[in-house]
């Protein structure tokens, strides 16, 4: 039983000691191709800068050929949402 949870530490500090990589995201049913994605936070800050007076109400990542983040935000009442390339951060609106 003290082998078990020897063996069983061991492993775990190993696999904490091993460095973290994201995993790539797939953009298609059925496509080989793996693209790395910015993350939502980043998405968030780049809608931010082209929008700095308005507030933040969710963002969600929105699947496909070419993946964008719909970022939702509001300023003096009225909602809109902003679209953010998921590949570059580039807005799109």
């Amino acid at each position: 039983m003290i082998r078990m949870f020897a063996s069983l530490l061991i492993l775990l500090a190993a696999s904490a000691a091993a460095p973290a990589f994201a995993d790539p995201v797939s953009v298609g049913a059925g496509e080989v191709e793996m693209q790395q994605l910015i993350s939502t936070n980043q998405a968030v800050s780049a809608a931010r800068r082209a929008y700095p007076r308005a507030e933040v109400l969710n963002a969600r990542l929105v699947r496909g050929n070419r993946p964008y983040y719909s970022v939702r935000m509001i300023e003096d009442g009225r909602r809109f949402d902003v679209r953010v390339d998921a590949q570059t951060g580039r807005v799109l609106n």
